[in-house]
């Protein structure tokens, strides 16, 4: 038995779909349109949510140096004698060459803070070759630098690590050093 207020809508939903030319909507297809929606949304959260994660993941990745800079990294690395102790400070690229502050621990214990420029030509074979280095101020044989020109074909194929150091902080308040490190223990 259908009642009043049933006939009625049968009715009113009749003449919509009369007047639109649009069948009408039937309590299963709103809820399946609701569903889609929500389905939507969710979508466009996970996807926001995965843009934000390769944004902050962007962030982190630390800056990286090209060949040239690699190259002169070998060659710092083969020029120092204690190679394990080396630490880069700061890198400074200038084009045509690259400048690298560093520390070592040299033959007597000492931390000493040094540079070395490597300044670079245009080479047919590999792009690029030394022309020059120098370790603080002062040139390094020429003989030894055209030894090292030789091996940058095979320092291409197999980059070393390209990572740039981080920078100094331009004020002393940001500089982080450990005291404790210089101070002599009164108590054990």
């Amino acid at each position: 038995m259908t009642t009043e207020t049933d006939i009625k809508k049968q009715v009113s939903a009749a003449l919509e779909e009369e007047i639109s030319g649009k069948p009408a909507a039937s309590p299963l297809g709103e809820k399946k349109k609701a569903e889609r929606k929500k389905r939507r949304i969710r979508m466009l959260q996970g996807g926001g949510f995965l843009l934000f994660c390769y944004v902050v993941y962007l962030l982190f990745i630390p800056h990286k140096g090209g060949l040239n800079f690699g190259a002169c990294k070998v060659f710092l690395e083969l020029y120092v004698r204690y190679p394990d102790t080396l630490n880069l400070s700061t890198v400074e690229d200038f084009g045509d060459s690259y400048r690298i502050w560093f520390t070592e621990v040299d033959a007597f214990g000492q931390y000493r803070l040094e540079q070395m420029q490597c300044y670079y030509r245009p080479d047919e074979n590999t792009g690029f070759a030394l022309s020059r280095v120098s370790v603080d101020r002062r040139d390094v044989d020429q003989k030894i630098v055209e030894d090292f020109n030789r091996s940058i074909s095979v320092i291409a194929k197999f980059p070393p690590d390209l990572t740039l150091p981080a920078p100094i902080p331009d004020s002393l308040r940001d500089m982080e050093i450990d005291t404790d490190k210089f101070r002599r223990k009164i108590f054990q």
